[in-house]
């Protein structure tokens, strides 16, 4: 089943696409600019909204294939980080990805690297389980 959220996360990955920039300061202004974070409080009551959330996450993280251009998965990254840290949930909202995700993640950052992208490395501690990542690492370009 498709996320009903396809397209709000798509817009904003591509309005963030259109500035044809990867630093996270201007990402935050297209964040602000579509009101975003407003989709987490969408739910009538907090399972809800914890499951709008879920569904936000899962749709970010398909962004990050490395079928996608670098710039819209540098923004699902930043997509992801950002509803992770303005999150009111507690506990908070998981963050779940599977291991062959986290070498694409890898393969991101390397491949940033070697154009001459300067990137800081934002390390985030996620509670998993499973076949799931222990440690996200979320690109920010600056």
């Amino acid at each position: 089943m498709e996320s009903p959220f396809v397209t709000d996360c798509w817009q904003i990955l591509e309005l963030f696409s259109k500035l044809e920039t990867l630093r996270f300061a201007d990402f935050v202004q297209v964040w602000k600019e579509t009101r975003f974070v407003y989709l987490q409080g969408v739910g009538q009551d907090e399972y809800q909204q914890r499951e709008i959330l879920v569904q936000l996450f899962s749709t970010a993280s398909a962004y990050l294939s490395d079928c996608f251009p670098v710039n819209v998965r540098v923004a699902a990254l930043y997509l992801l980080y950002a509803l992770y840290n303005t999150q009111t949930h507690e506990p908070s909202v998981q963050i779940r990805l599977v291991p062959e995700m986290w070498i694409k993640l890898e393969e991101l950052h390397l491949q940033l690297r070697s154009e001459g992208v300067s990137v800081t490395m934002l390390s985030c501690l996620f509670n998993v389980c499973g076949t799931s990542i222990v440690m996200l690492t979320i690109l920010l370009a600056s």
